[in-house]
């Protein structure tokens, strides 16, 4: 069934992932080294053909075909908003009761 995404006119809330190094991470070069090939243009074109992600370097040209699949176009990117973790850290059981109990259901 062909299925194809819309980017509501209030907006689309961004999907962060984080990635860290930690403080004692034993070996802080080679944690420096994987996220610099993270950050890659082949691994970003990577990442959006197999996961779906848009990249998060300028430098990334997805194909034509992978970005009409989930590319944004300039009026989206406009209304693409930052998640409000000060809401979701105050209401994080509520919205997870919420998702558990009503979305799931």
């Amino acid at each position: 069934m062909p299925v194809q995404a819309v980017a509501p006119k209030e907006g689309v809330v961004l999907y962060v992932s984080d990635f860290v190094i930690p403080k004692n991470a034993p070996n802080k070069a080679a944690a420096y080294a994987y996220l610099d090939a993270m950050l890659t243009p082949s691994a970003q074109i990577g990442f959006a053909e197999t996961m779906g992600y848009n990249p998060t370097v300028s430098n990334a040209k997805v194909p034509d075909a992978v970005a009409k699949r989930i590319g944004f176009t300039k009026e989206e990117q406009a209304r693409l908003l930052a998640p409000n973790y000060d809401y979701i850290a105050k209401n994080d059981s509520q919205l997870k009761e919420w998702w558990d109990k009503i979305f799931k259901a």
